[in-house]
């Protein structure tokens, strides 16, 4: 566990005391791999149990991450974060997910005790994570193809530049970076090996949608025929299924209410083909893929596993938060277990 994890646990304690007056015991000597201390909350006689987890820089998408990959695998389990904006609060407690922050609200609903805060602030948290936030539009896409491609990382970084389509002079820059917060690592004759591959896919998932996704989203559009969708192909060369239509075809779970489609190429051909107008409320959302890689796919005309959950998550909609947890378990586990 990093000193500023135990110190933002120490802290959210603290605050939590103050706001609750509750008496809070911790233990920050972590009791399994994926979880960081145990705290106990004490009122009159009676006292809770929690295993607890870190969270820095929680946001929605890190949140669905963590809801799809450990919430079914745990008992009590409490997150710590640095800090929860009231709609994220809100998002919490429906979802019922217990946490804690360093501002002093709070979420836990147990029998016998209840406690809901949201709202109190600490500007000073915000300005820092603008400040520190490492992920770019042009890292994202440099992480992405070393997600998507294990081995990719000990490639040179034209192979690295070519694969994620960027400027050969941008990779040493984000893999500096990466080496900086423990993402990869050197070791023997200047091998690299990417680590922490969860977190940091944690990281891509809660980033991608804010910054790299408006980047390349050509728009949204309308049709007056919606058949098409469930077709395998966008039938245009080179377009590829996202979100909830790859998902579909993928899981055999969902049933869609949006397309999203990415295209190298061919863009007017396929707004021709299936009557597409522009509309920015319109289900059919169509980007420029960011890639420039093939991959194996049990699907062939849909893009990444890794980029279906991200696109699922970044909806914030629980049926599919559901979706991404089946992939999860079923689809990405090659790509980030560690080497």
């Amino acid at each position: 566990m990093l000193i500023d994890e135990k110190q933002m646990i120490r802290e959210a304690v603290e605050e939590f005391q103050k706001t609750t007056g509750l008496n809070v015991h911790a233990d920050l000597t972590p009791p399994t791999a994926e979880t960081n201390g145990v705290i106990r909350i004490e009122k009159g006689r009676k006292q809770w149990r929690f295993e607890v987890e870190a969270n820095l820089h929680l946001t929605r998408e890190r949140l669905a991450l963590w809801v799809t990959q450990r919430q079914q695998q745990r008992g009590k389990t409490i997150l710590v974060t640095d800090i929860v904006p009231p709609a994220l609060a809100d998002q919490m407690r429906q979802l019922d997910v217990p946490f804690l922050d360093t501002a002093g609200n709070a979420y836990i609903n147990l029998p016998g005790l209840y406690i809901f805060v949201k709202a109190n602030r600490r500007p000073e948290l915000d300005r820092a994570r603008e400040r520190y936030r490492a992920f770019k539009p042009t890292g994202l896409r440099i992480i992405f193809a070393l997600l998507c491609n294990p081995g990719l990382e000990n490639k040179t970084y034209r192979d690295i530049a070519a694969a994620a389509g960027v400027a050969l002079g941008t990779v040493n820059g984000v893999m500096t970076d990466l080496k900086a917060q423990g993402y990869l690592m050197e070791v023997g004759n200047q091998t690299r090996r990417l680590r922490n591959k969860r977190n940091l896919f944690a990281e891509w998932v809660a980033a991608y949608p804010r910054d790299l996704k408006p980047k390349v989203l050509i728009g949204r559009y309308a049709t007056k025929d919606y058949g098409w969708w469930n077709e395998p192909t966008p039938a245009v060369d080179g377009a590829l299924w996202g979100g909830e239509i790859a998902a579909a075809l993928l899981t055999r779970y969902l049933t869609p209410a949006t397309a999203t489609i990415y295209v190298q190429d061919h863009l007017n051909e396929l707004i021709v083909k299936h009557g597409l107008r522009k509309d920015p409320r319109g289900k059919v959302e169509i980007l420029k893929a960011f890639w420039n890689f093939d991959y194996p796919n049990q699907e062939p005309h849909t893009v990444h596993p890794l980029l279906i959950y991200a696109d699922l998550i970044a909806t914030g909609d629980p049926r599919n938060i559901d979706t991404a947890r089946i992939i999860n378990d079923n689809e990405l586990a090659r790509y980030l277990r560690e080497d």
